[in-house]
């Protein structure tokens, strides 16, 4: 099941805005931002590939 490519996108772009807004607030560094951005998107692709199945 392939995704919308411009869905997929949207959904990125949201999911690093949420990542920038928790830094902007004090909570991460940039390490932690990209270790937290890579486990979100593992999340999402695991649960897309479930719901494809």
């Amino acid at each position: 099941m392939q995704q919308d490519p411009t869905n997929e996108q949207q959904q990125l772009l949201t999911l690093m805005q949420k990542a920038f807004d928790k830094a902007k607030h004090g909570n991460m560094d940039a390490s932690k931002m990209v270790t937290w951005l890579q486990k979100e998107l593992q999340n999402e692709y695991t649960f897309v590939k479930e719901k494809a199945l």
